[in-house]
């Protein structure tokens, strides 16, 4: 007898589509909401976080996030607060960011584990990943995704994946 867990979970917001494929970056321009929809239940989900993940601001205050095309390979990204310009900053493809399959690819990243949650011995391998683009009707769109397999009790294989898609509303061109 072979027992196996497995389990996938996924998210999005209301009325959720897929991704468009970018063809260039100009396909980006555009003014974007900063706080997402499809929050998950755990915390909200910003844009600004994710373009500047490094930075230390009130995510919170910033309400829209402005791109804007400077050359073939470079984007000009602001962050608006409600009175002023919070952050600005380039970006240039194949230094900041790339883009794969239609889509901007970012902190992807294999993990192994091995642990003894709980008295439970278990070993696993975690694969994460983060796309962001715009979505079929031009919205921006991020997703986050995941998968595991492992094993439990050293002898009880398991695997679980899923995504979390957000929706980041284009309000201006």
């Amino acid at each position: 007898m072979v027992i196996c867990l497995s389990g996938c979970v996924t998210s999005g917001p209301k009325n959720n589509v897929g991704f468009e494929k970018i063809e260039k970056i100009a396909d980006l321009e555009g003014v974007y909401r900063n706080r997402a929809e499809g929050e998950s239940s755990r915390s909200r989900v910003y844009l600004s976080p994710i373009i500047w993940p490094d930075d230390k601001l009130d995510h919170e205050t910033i309400k829209s996030i402005e791109v804007r095309v400077l050359s073939d390979n470079e984007l000009y990204v602001k962050a608006h607060g409600t009175k002023n310009v919070v952050k600005e900053s380039v970006f240039v493809e194949g230094k900041d960011f790339t883009i794969s399959n239609g889509r901007i690819q970012s902190h992807t990243g294999i993990i192994p584990t091995i642990g003894f949650p709980q008295g439970i011995p278990f070993m696993m391998v975690g694969y994460g990943n983060e796309e962001l683009g715009i979505d079929e009707h031009g919205n921006g769109k991020y997703r986050n995704s995941g998968a595991i397999a492992g094993t439990a009790f050293l002898y009880i294989p398991f695997v679980g994946g899923g995504h979390d898609d957000y929706r980041f509303v284009r309000i201006g061109d």
